[in-house]
């Protein structure tokens, strides 16, 4: 791999293929807990990666629920080829391409709810990146 190339890795698709919304007129802000899930599914054959971005989002009494999966289909640019599929997941860069769409939607969601937009704080992707859930297809 050429540090100083672009990965050579295209996203082909990028789809919300999971929304779900539920709130209550009251909701408790300050017990939100957010959960932030990476999964991919690698095929070798078709050099192609396919990763399941979720984010869950709830609080303690249920007065607000929130669950999103995003669906996003990498190809290999055979032109410019320049990372393995395994070395793009290494370098933390689907998690890292995928956060600020989850984050917008999330932002957008909430604040046309009503309530106080939910802005998803920076993440420390390393941590995602130590143990992908990787699928062979």
């Amino acid at each position: 791999m050429d540090a100083s190339k672009q990965p050579g890795i295209t996203i082909d698709s990028l789809l919300l293929v999971e929304s779900h919304f539920k709130r209550s007129p009251a909701i408790d802000e300050a017990s939100i807990k957010i959960d932030v899930n990476f999964k991919f599914q690698k095929n070798e054959k078709d050099k192609n990666l396919i990763q399941f971005s979720s984010v869950a989002i709830t609080n303690g009494d249920g007065s607000l629920e929130l669950s999103i999966v995003f669906y996003t289909l990498y190809s290999l640019d055979t032109a410019n080829e320049n990372m393995t599929i395994d070395e793009f997941i290494a370098s933390n860069s689907p998690q890292a391409t995928m956060y600020p769409f989850l984050r917008q939607y999330i932002h957008d969601l909430t604040l046309r709810a009503g309530i106080a937009p939910i802005i998803l704080s920076p993440a420390n992707l390393t941590l995602a990146k130590a143990s992908p859930q990787i699928e062979q297809v």
